[in-house]
């Protein structure tokens, strides 16, 4: 399978890499379009503003890709459309060092990266790591890609035998999955014992704030957000508190963002209204 890769913790950073060597093992075809420098926390923000530079990246003497000077949004839209010699089968965003759950998928340029893939009708990963120093990303991505494996064989299908009885190469995807992110996130917990796989919702609920105030060298006051607080546990569990329970959460996430609940109530409440007709003003009339 073709796979482009990305994150948002910089072309060199070790979760993007454990990814690269681990499929590269597999047999797969590899091309990495990331960052390159740290874009955490820009969601789905993009460059247009100003111009992007793309340079090659390298492994030894091996060509990886490109580090480009934007977000990951960026990166996996460049790649798509300028960059990558083929389309890719699977996008990959991370491994990102740090969880990406509950209200902050909004935030995280993780996701966005993976979101961008989807926009294109490209089934795509989010994959996060409970933050450590020294984080062992080849036992976290082998143990992300047990729960990846059941997915993308439920995603591509094989082609049916020919005449001569020869399956065709590569995977077909199915157009009516392309369009989903999964957003993975892996509790350390899970590299060191055996730990249930949930499928939860992310949660939705704005998580307490908290700031540390303080003053700079310069006695310039500064405000440094802290971790979040979380609010009570919710019925049924959310990813964020499958995650405290020591569980790997996959949380599928789409990109149309309308609430069709809210919709078909606003079409029935706003059928058959019609705008008042505009005043129309003279130059240089007052209205009191």
């Amino acid at each position: 399978m073709k796979f482009l890769l990305t994150n948002d913790d910089g072309v060199n950073a070790a979760g993007l890499r454990a990814v690269e060597y681990f499929l590269l093992d597999q047999g797969h075809e590899v091309f990495v379009s990331a960052p390159s420098g740290e874009q955490s926390g820009v969601s789905r923000s993009i460059t247009f503003l100003t111009p992007l530079f793309a340079t090659k990246a390298y492994d030894g003497l091996r060509w990886r890709g490109y580090a480009v000077d934007g977000t990951p949004v960026d990166c996996v839209k460049l790649a798509l459309y300028e960059l990558c010699p083929w389309r890719p089968d699977v996008v990959i965003s991370g491994i990102n060092g740090g969880l990406n759950a509950g209200i902050n998928i909004h935030y995280s340029g993780t996701v966005g990266g993976a979101f961008e893939a989807a926009v294109s009708g490209i089934l795509s990963f989010a994959l996060s790591l409970e933050y450590q120093d020294e984080a062992p990303y080849e036992d976290a991505i082998a143990v992300l890609w047990s729960v990846m494996q059941p997915i993308l064989d439920h995603h591509f299908e094989r082609p049916a035998e020919g005449a001569t009885g020869e399956t065709p190469p590569g995977p077909v995807a199915a157009p009516s999955r392309s369009h989903l992110i999964y957003n993975i996130n892996l509790p350390t917990v899970a590299l060191r014992q055996t730990c249930p796989v949930s499928v939860v919702p992310m949660e939705s609920r704005r998580n307490g704030i908290e700031f540390n105030a303080g003053h700079c060298p310069k006695n310039r006051r500064y405000y440094w957000a802290t971790h979040d607080l979380l609010p009570e546990q919710p019925d049924p569990p959310t990813d964020v508190f499958a995650l405290r329970q020591g569980h790997i959460t996959v949380t599928p996430l789409e990109i149309n963002m309308t609430c069709d609940a809210s919709l078909h109530r606003l079409q029935e409440r706003l059928q058959g209204i019609q705008t008042a007709e505009p005043t129309t003003r003279t130059a240089g009339s007052n209205s009191h």
